[in-house]
């Protein structure tokens, strides 16, 4: 496992879609563009420097911090997906950037984002410039 900690200061994107199962297909495709052209119009050096990207895909529950429903511990399905993805960069001129690219129509995705919201059966929520207040890498971790 490697120790890895972002740095202090920076600036954080995160953002969530939340949408039903018949839209789930397109809501994964859209963001494995975005993605792509994260890794073609990005930096990886520098002051604009994207120092971590991650999606992640899961299954809406009612109550999350519930549990599991297979463990029985309370949660319900929703019935909805919801993706998650967080960007950080070293500092916020790569924020900057990025959205000025995006309203740019630098990213191909865009008017695909903007048919997924149109279908009133997609949600998106989000918070940018987030500076790191704690990043606790993992062999701080104390157990095994």
């Amino acid at each position: 496992m490697s120790s890895f900690k972002l740095p202090a200061g920076g600036a954080q994107a995160s953002m969530t879609m939340t949408g039903p199962a018949e839209l789930k297909d397109r809501m994964v495709a859209l963001w494995a563009s975005h993605a792509e052209w994260m890794k073609a119009s990005h930096h990886r050096g520098g002051d604009k420097a994207c120092l971590f990207y991650h999606q992640c895909i899961s299954e809406e529950m009612n109550d999350f911090t519930k549990g599991r429903p297979e463990l029985g511990a309370g949660a319900e399905p929703t019935g909805n997906t919801t993706i998650t993805v967080i960007e950080f960069y070293a500092t916020k001129a790569g924020l900057d950037e990025h959205f000025k690219l995006f309203h740019e129509g630098a990213w191909a995705g865009g008017a695909e984002f903007g048919a997924l919201m149109g279908t009133g059966k997609v949600s998106f929520a989000g918070a940018g410039y987030g500076e790191t207040l704690v990043s606790v890498a993992n062999d701080e971790f104390q157990l095994e």
